[in-house]
């Protein structure tokens, strides 16, 4: 199991304006909460821990939960992309 808190946390009630901008839409806090526990049909769960009394999670269990984990982008990518800005001026 990924250990959470080495990962981009969010406060639990942070996680419905992240998910909405992945996914388009918000879901409630109680959703999640369910997505939690029960999880979904294919028995994937939303990865969380509590600390101190409140629930966090974090973007990459996001991204996992919803089967579209990122790739990072490469030191190439990155490069490339800074060598495009400056050729734009930024």
């Amino acid at each position: 199991m990924t250990n959470i808190l080495n990962e981009q946390t969010l406060f639990f009630n942070e996680a419905p304006a992240f998910i909405e901008q992945l996914a388009g839409y918000r879901p409630s806090l109680v959703t999640l909460h369910r997505w939690r526990r029960k999880g979904l049909k294919h028995g994937r769960r939303l990865e969380v821990v509590s600390i101190g009394g409140r629930v966090v999670t974090s973007v990459e269990a996001i991204h996992r939960f919803f089967g579209t984990d990122p790739v990072p982008p490469t030191r190439r990518d990155v490069t490339k992309l800074e060598r495009e800005l400056a050729a734009e001026g930024i």
